[in-house]
């Protein structure tokens, strides 16, 4: 007993104060993600999870880097035997396992439970997440089409329970004070998006739609990369800029990441982006900085009008109804059959391209989802998935207006930037996931229940 609980402290960096071991273990799992990216046999690969798992227990502050870096990767999957895993799984995966290891090595070292309570998060979070399961489950006993049965399991499962996992994992790395290790994970990869939606504008690659080349990164689609882009920089931005000994690291990712988003000429992150930097000033008190994002979004919006008036314009394939329109059309007809259990998780391709579908739509009938956010909720989940939706933008809005108060206690105020973070992103959510996804996917569930914690998480101390 006298020797058990300082060697536990010591081996597993308890007492790291510096950051060394948890830069280890990134670069460790970073290495580990590269190598299981080329395609392994079973025993091997499992070695390597294993070895990552290992590395989050750790390290968990490098296991949500790693999941954080991971969320852009979800369309390139990693080949295991027979199956098929993305790296964000897989990251997800590792650092379950690890966070449960270190939770019971810190029982065992501190001889107490209360361990677990500091990855716990806000109540409201639980609540949440356990209503977002039970609809989920309610949803797989009622699907339109089981015969796509395994296609709503396995959304359940990437969407709705395993980015889930990030909760007590960023509780854990807020609570040890390493949030700056997962932040910039995220900004690395969120740089190298751009940069690599950039590099294949140049190259030739990318989507041509409505007579431009849009870019599209890691990602297949530049809807996803606009989604990604838009999220990790008010993640990652917008805390440094707040804090004046990383300002100018701050400004440099937000030209990064405005310059990725207009190459992907999204039209939702016009909206989305700009609402969540008002939020995030408005609450900062930087009220003459908000007619400078007006007028930069009128000039971003004259730039977009001049270079790709059809796409904003958005006239219709066949030059008569606005696609959105027309898929909205084509959603509304399916809750009209079924207005209360809905459709089921990933269920929106099989129902709208091959049975809702109209003739005018037909250039989009290869959509996978509404374009709404509180369509793809009702749709998803049914009737309660659309209470949920709408419960969740009310708790948006009352947790940002709390942020309105002003902050007394010294052990509060420097946790602001990243309040502020997730209100922005949470806003921006909001707003682009109006006339696009909102959370139907594993990255945008992963930033989603991140950017949520940030908003509410205050130390166990100040909570007293």
């Amino acid at each position: 007993r006298t020797l058990g609980a300082p060697m536990i402290r010591r081996a597993f960096g308890f007492d790291n104060q510096n950051g060394r071991i948890d830069l280890f273990a990134l670069a460790g799992l970073v290495l580990i993600g590269c190598v299981l990216a080329i395609g392994l046999p079973v025993p091997v690969a499992a070695l390597l999870i294993a070895a990552a798992a290992g590395l989050a227990t750790l390290s968990p502050s490098a296991a949500l880097g790693a999941t954080l870096a991971a969320t852009p990767l979800i369309f390139r999957p990693i080949e295991v035997g027979s199956s098929s895993w993305s790296l964000l799984e897989l990251a997800l995966v590792a650092g379950a396992i690890g966070l449960a290891g270190r939770i019971g090595l810190e029982i065992l070292s501190t001889r107490s439970f209360e361990p677990i309570r500091a990855v716990l998060p806000a109540t409201s979070i639980i609540i949440g997440a356990v209503a977002l399961i039970l609809l989920a489950a309610f949803a797989l006993t009622n699907l339109a089409d089981a015969e796509h049965r395994d296609a709503s399991v396995r959304a359940v499962r990437t969407i709705i329970v395993e980015p889930l996992v990030v909760l007590p994992l960023s509780m854990y790395v807020l609570r040890r004070g390493r949030i700056d290790i997962a932040l910039g994970a995220l900004a690395s990869a969120m740089v190298i998006s751009a940069g690599w939606g950039a590099l294949g504008l140049a190259t030739g690659l990318g989507v041509e739609a409505d007579g431009i080349r849009r870019a599209v990164g890691p990602y297949t689609h530049p809807n996803n990369l606009a989604f990604f882009l838009e999220r990790a920089t008010l993640l990652t931005a917008l805390p440094a800029m707040l804090i004046p000994r990383y300002r100018r690291i701050g400004l440099v990712l937000f030209g990064i990441g405005i310059a990725g988003l207009l190459t992907t000429f999204s039209r939702g992150a016009l909206l989305g982006f700009p609402a969540g930097l008002v939020v995030a000033l408005w609450l900062a008190g930087r009220l003459r900085a908000i007619a400078g994002v007006v007028a930069g979004l009128l000039a971003a919006a004259g730039a977009f009008a001049l270079l790709a008036g059809d796409r904003l314009f958005d006239s219709g394939s066949d030059g008569s109804e606005p696609s959105r329109l027309v898929i909205w059309d084509g959603a509304e007809r399916i809750l009209r059959d079924f207005p209360l259990t809905g459709i089921g998780p990933d269920q929106f391709y099989v129902m709208y391209g091959l049975r809702y579908i109209e003739p005018v739509g037909w250039p989009e009938r290869y959509t996978s989802h509404p374009h709404n956010l509180f369509l793809d909720f009702w749709l998803s989940l049914g009737i309660g998935g659309l209470a949920f939706a709408i419960v969740a933008v009310i708790w948006i809005g009352v947790r940002i207006l709390k942020l309105r108060t002003p902050v007394i206690t010294t052990d509060v105020q420097h946790l602001r930037p990243l309040a502020l973070a997730g209100a922005a992103t949470l806003t921006a959510g909001v707003v682009h996931g109006l006339v696009d996804n909102a959370f139907f996917l594993p990255d945008l569930a992963v930033l989603t229940w991140f950017a949520a914690t940030l908003l509410v998480w205050r130390p166990i101390e100040a909570q007293r």
